[in-house]
């Protein structure tokens, strides 16, 4: 839901424990990738690996341009 939510302007998910693994990750990267309301997103403390933010995350937020 979070794809298609224009209500939504902050998220923090930094503390998330449930966002551990790859496929819930890539789950949020497309997500965030649709979504043009959110306009600030923390995962400050999340343990993502840096190959992996480079590589799902940096396109994704090339193409959603409000974050």
């Amino acid at each position: 839901m979070l794809a298609f939510n224009k209500g939504l302007k902050f998220l923090d998910i930094a503390k998330n424990k449930d966002l551990s693994d790859e496929a819930s990750l890539i789950t949020l990267v497309e997500s965030l990738e649709k979504n043009r309301a959110l306009q600030t997103l923390d995962f400050s403390s999340l343990k993502i690996r840096k190959p992996f933010l480079k590589m799902h995350f940096e396109p994704a937020l090339k193409k959603n341009i409000t974050l």
